[in-house]
């Protein structure tokens, strides 16, 4: 067992924990204030509109790539520079979509451009992907340790 001395204390953990919360409260707290009900709606409906789409451009690619890194550490390269176009066209397939329902619906047309900018976080998701290579290298390393090298 490592001597406690040598852990790093779980007190920071928790004020972390504690430091999130507080400032998650205090930022929707002055949102709700500033914006009033009616742009905090807008915000709240936005915000909940995009995630649905970000959901949309990982489709488990990133776990494919973590499972085929962590088998054999020499195909990082090969394998996210496969993962990060596709991902990046995902990406932009997914940004397309969440604004085509601009075309059809009149009241997503009238949030306008704030729509378009709610929406460009979906494009540098591709760049999430990079942490990959330290789940697999780091955190998966003894999980293929029973692994013989025959996938099929």
């Amino acid at each position: 067992m490592i001597p406690w001395r040598r852990r790093p204390p779980r007190s920071f953990l928790w004020a972390g924990a504690a430091v999130n919360v507080l400032l998650t409260i205090g930022i929707t707290a002055h949102l709700s204030n500033v914006l009033q009900v009616e742009g905090f709606g807008r915000y709240s409906f936005l915000t909940a509109y995009i995630s649905y789409f970000s959901l949309m451009t990982a489709l488990g690619t990133d776990l494919v790539a973590i499972r085929m890194i962590a088998m054999d550490r020499t195909r990082i390269q090969a394998v996210m520079g496969a993962l990060l176009p596709l991902k990046a066209v995902l990406c932009l397939v997914v940004f397309l979509a969440a604004l085509a329902p601009m075309l059809v619906v009149p009241k997503l047309a009238s949030y306008g451009w704030v729509l378009a900018v709610f929406a460009l976080p979906i494009l540098i998701l591709p760049l999430s992907s990079v942490s990959c290579v330290f789940e697999a290298t780091k955190r998966m390393e003894f999980i293929v340790l029973g692994y013989d090298g025959d996938d099929e």
